[in-house]
C-alpha cells in the first residue's frame, strides 16, 4: 500500500484504537494498578533494612502505633496514572469539520433493517440531522385480521445542532429551544460514525495491507484518493472501497461489507452493509424551527 494511505492510517490507529478498547479500559487499568502496587510492595520489602538492629529500631519506633496505622518511617507508594490518552482526530472527525456538505450514512443489518443518518452542515458548522430507523410495533393486542402497513409509519427523528449543542423539537414542550438534549453532540456523532454501526471501527481494525490504491476519483465535488479494502480480522473478511480527500484527510465515501459473525459469533452467514456518502452543496442556514404552542383541543373546520 502506498505511503499516502499510511498518512490516513496513522490517525486511524491512534483515534479508533482507543475506541476498540474503551469497553475494557477501566478493567485493564484496575488490573495494572493492582500489579504495580504489588510490585512496589515487593520492591519495598527487598530494599528495607534486614539487620537485627534496623529491624529492632523499626519495631521500637512503631511499637506505640495504633493497630493498622501507617508506620512513621514508611514511604507512600508513588501515584499511578489512570488517565486515558486523549484521542487524536481521525478521518471521520475531519469529515464533520467540513462546511456546506450533506453526509448520508447508512447501515443495513442482516435482518434487512436499515438505520441511516442524513447530516446537513451549513457554512457556519451548525447541523440539521435526520435519523431514520425501523419502527418497532407491538401488534399482539390488536383484533385478529388487522392489517397494518408498518412502512407507512415514519421512524424519522430530527435534531438541530447549534454551536455544538443538540436540540430536539417537541410540540408539547416549548422549553425545548432552551434545553439541549446533548451539550456536545458533535462528539456524540463522531462516536456513532466511529462505532460498530459506522465505517470507522472496521477501518481501524484492519492492517495496512488490507488497503490497495485504486486511483483518483471525484466524489461529490471532492478530489479523492480511492482504495479497495480486503482484509481479515478474526478469520472473517471485511471488504469494500473507501475514498479519502487528501487536503483535509477526511473520509468522503465508504462502501463496506462486514460479516455479522464479528459481532454475533452465532451468525456465520449474515452481513452488515455500511455506506457513507458526502456531497458538497449549499445548505440553508440551520436555525431552530419555530413550533407553535399546542392547543388544548383539536381545531374544527367549519
Amino acid at each position: 500500500m502506498g505511503s499516502h494511505r499510511r498518512e490516513h492510517k496513522k490517525p486511524l490507529d491512534e483515534w479508533f484504537g482507543e475506541r476498540v478498547k474503551v469497553n475494557n479500559m477501566i478493567s485493564i487499568l484496575r488490573k495494572v494498578f493492582a500489579l504495580l502496587l504489588a510490585c512496589m510492595l515487593l520492591q519495598s520489602c527487598a530494599s528495607s533494612p534486614t539487620s537485627a538492629t534496623s529491624q529492632g529500631a523499626a519495631t521500637t519506633e512503631n511499637s506505640n502505633a495504633a493497630p493498622g496505622s501507617q508506620p512513621t518511617n514508611a514511604t507512600a507508594p508513588a501515584p499511578v496514572s489512570t488517565d486515558i490518552p486523549t484521542p487524536v482526530p481521525g478521518p471521520l472527525d475531519w469529515l464533520l469539520a467540513l462546511r456546506s456538505v450533506k453526509i448520508e450514512q447508512s447501515t443495513t443489518f442482516p435482518n434487512g433493517n436499515t438505520y441511516s443518518y442524513v447530516i446537513e452542515i451549513d457554512s457556519t458548522g451548525n447541523m440539521r440531522i435526520t435519523e431514520n430507523k425501523p419502527v418497532v410495533m407491538y401488534t399482539g393486542d390488536l383484533p385478529k385480521n388487522t392489517n397494518i402497513d408498518i412502512s407507512k409509519f415514519n421512524g424519522a427523528e430530527t435534531l438541530y445542532v447549534i454551536d455544538g449543542k443538540a436540540y430536539e423539537p417537541d410540540n408539547f414542550d416549548l422549553g425545548w429551544r432552551t434545553t439541549p438534549v446533548d451539550d456536545d453532540y458533535v462528539q456524540t456523532l463522531s462516536g456513532i460514525l466511529n462505532g460498530a454501526d459506522g465505517p470507522g471501527l472496521w477501518l481501524d481494525i484492519l492492517t495496512d495491507d488490507a488497503f490497495t490504491t485504486a486511483g483518483n476519483e471525484n466524489v461529490g465535488g471532492f478530489d479523492t484518493n480511492k482504495y479497495n479494502v480486503n482484509g481479515q480480522f478474526n478469520g472473517q473478511t471485511i471488504s469494500g472501497t473507501v475514498w479519502f480527500e487528501p487536503k483535509t484527510d477526511a473520509l468522503i465515501k465508504a462502501e463496506l461489507t462486514v460479516p455479522a459473525a464479528l459481532m454475533n459469533p452465532s451468525d456465520q452467514t449474515g452481513i452488515y452493509k455500511i455506506t457513507l456518502d458526502t456531497q458538497q452543496t449549499a445548505i440553508e442556514t440551520v436555525t431552530l424551527p419555530d413550533i407553535s404552542a399546542p392547543t388544548d383541543a383539536p381545531t374544527k373546520t367549519p
